[in-house]
């Protein structure tokens, strides 16, 4: 039980920590930093009271189930207040240069990351002193994982060719592992 109170109380307080700075008008970067590390904290509890298989699940789950209920709980407080509808101005039609730009954007990021992705994955896996069977699993997990984080990257960066160079440079450097 003690240990139950010890894995739900720090993702509680890091959920907390992590929605109030999404929701403060003040971005403090503390705040988010306290929340992930909370977040981290439960892990390590969710690991020793239900394994590691069951305890990264949990630790997983349980916070996006807390977010979600604090989402609900927000979203039916603000369906009490009233406020005057407010005009929709109507939409532009596409150019054809954001056309082209979206569609280069789409290129780059799941073909030109995800390749650059599966080569850095696949270097990392292959330092492993694991057996070849268990290096494949780790790097099916490891894959999807780096590419993910990549392309949240990408689309949160203001300089988002700084994204594609560092991608590069990592698939490159793997690349020349892998053939050394």
């Amino acid at each position: 039980m003690m240990l139950f109170v010890m894995a739900t109380a720090p993702a509680l307080c890091g959920v907390g920590c992590l929605y109030h700075s999404w929701k403060t008008a003040a971005k403090g970067r503390a705040l988010v930093l306290y929340g992930w590390l909370l977040l981290a904290l439960s892990l390590l509890s969710w690991i020793q009271l239900a394994g590691a298989e069951y305890g990264v699940v949990f630790a997983l789950v349980f916070p996006a189930f807390v977010a979600w209920l604090m989402i609900v709980v927000q979203r039916r407080k603000g369906r009490r207040k009233t406020s005057a509808p407010q005009t929709v101005q109507p939409m532009r039609a596409p150019s054809w240069r954001g056309i082209g730009r979206n569609i280069a954007r789409f290129i780059g990021l799941f073909v030109g990351l995800g390749v650059a992705m599966l080569l850095v994955s696949v270097a990392l896996v292959m330092q492993f002193p694991f057996a070849a069977n268990l290096n494949l699993a780790s790097a099916l997990l490891l894959f999807p994982l780096l590419w993910a984080a990549s392309v949240c990257w990408f689309l949160s960066s203001r300089k988002p060719w700084k994204v594609l160079l560092l991608s590069t440079v990592a698939a490159l450097v793997s690349s020349l592992w892998l053939l050394v």
